[in-house]
C-alpha cells in the first residue's frame, strides 16, 4: 500500500462535493441535473428548448440511473439505432463514449452517496460494479486515492 502522503487529492473536490449535497437538498432533480451538466459538460443541442438529442437523453438515463445494465447494443436497439451509429452520435452530443460516461456517472453518484456516509460496499454494489476492489481502482484511478483515503482527506 502506498503512503498518504503519495496520493494527490483534488483540491476542490471538498468544496464540490459539500456544493452536490447543496444543490440535492435545496434543488432536488433540479440540482442534481445542474451538477451533471458542471461535471459532464454535456453537450447535447436542444430543439426549441424541449426535445434533447438522442444520445443526451440516453445519457441522462445514465444519471438517473447509473447502475443500468444496458450495454450499447441494448441502448441503440431502445434508441432504434445501430450500435455504430449510436456510438458516433452519443460520442459528438456528450463528448464521451457511452462507457466514459457511464463511469462519470456512477463516480459523481458514488461521491454523493460516500459524503452522504454511506458505507463503500453499499455504494459500489448499488452502482453496478461486479465487486468493491473493481469500484475501489475506478475510483483511485479517477481520484488518486481510495474511496476511505479521499473521504478522510475531505475532513482533514
Amino acid at each position: 500500500m502506498r503512503p498518504a502522503s503519495r496520493h494527490r487529492i483534488d483540491p476542490l473536490a471538498p468544496p464540490r462535493i459539500a456544493n452536490f449535497q447543496h444543490l440535492e437538498q435545496t434543488h432536488g432533480a433540479q440540482g442534481r441535473q445542474g451538477v451533471a451538466d458542471v461535471l459532464f459538460g454535456l453537450r447535447a443541442q436542444r430543439c426549441g428548448g424541449a426535445r434533447i438529442a438522442q444520445g443526451a437523453r440516453i445519457g441522462q438515463g445514465l444519471i438517473d440511473d447509473p447502475a443500468d445494465p444496458r450495454g450499447l447494443g441494448e441502448w441503440a436497439e431502445h434508441a432504434h439505432l445501430s450500435g455504430r451509429s449510436l456510438s458516433r452520435r452519443f460520442s459528438a452530443e456528450t463528448g464521451y463514449s457511452l462507457p466514459q460516461w457511464r463511469q462519470r456517472a456512477r463516480l459523481m453518484r458514488a461521491l454523493e452517496r460516500l459524503a452522504a456516509g454511506e458505507a463503500v460496499t453499499a455504494v459500489a454494489l448499488d452502482l453496478g460494479y461486479d465487486s468493491v476492489s473493481a469500484f475501489i481502482a475506478m475510483f483511485r484511478r479517477h481520484l488518486g486515492a481510495t474511496p476511505t483515503q479521499y473521504l478522510k482527506s475531505l475532513h482533514d
